[in-house]
């Protein structure tokens, strides 16, 4: 009944953890709705698509590493995990590099080509939008090191309090 109740907590804590998530992903859309207009949504949120795809795919490829991760710390070898995380970084850099560059490039002319040049956003929300997929991905590439240690409270609470002064302040 023990073990039960830890992994109905884990459980809740992971629950939890998707929460701050949602709010950390969706609220630039709701306050510009709320701020804005819907049409000013309709721009961002298309000029953001193709970022935030490629943030998605990006976080995909870099969290596969997280079961790796659990079975170093499972084994009590540290200096292999910040080695590991490391080269999670770097990776991350690599991509983000590539990905963000080619988005700033290209994505008004996909924008274009696919809607029409009016819907989008314009140059500074892309590079506002690319800015935030490497805050994403890099606040996952630490939070993928945090469930591989099953600290999960600690990470909400503080996620938390993150995502609810950012929202707040915006």
């Amino acid at each position: 009944i023990s073990d039960i109740r830890k992994f109905v907590r884990l459980s809740i804590w992971y629950s939890g953890w998707n929460l701050v998530q949602r709010i950390l992903i969706s609220s630039d859309v709701v306050i510009i709705g709320f701020m804005i207009s819907a049409v000013a949504v309709t721009d961002y949120t298309l000029t953001a698509y193709v970022a935030v795809t490629a943030t998605t795919a990006l976080t995909m490829v870099v969290g596969s590493a997280t079961p790796g991760l659990g079975g170093l710390i499972g084994k009590g070898e540290f200096d292999k995990t910040l080695s590991a995380h490391q080269e999670m970084m770097v990776l991350s850099i690599i991509l983000l590099g590539a990905t963000g560059v080619t988005i700033l490039l290209w994505n008004q002319s996909l924008i274009s080509l696919w809607v029409g040049e009016a819907r989008y956003a314009g140059g500074e929300v892309n590079l506002l939008v690319v800015l935030m997929g490497v805050q994403l991905l890099f606040i996952r590439n630490d939070a993928y090191l945090i469930d591989a240690t099953l600290d999960m409270k600690k990470k909400v609470k503080v996620g938390f309090f993150a995502s609810l002064v950012m929202v707040i302040a915006a």
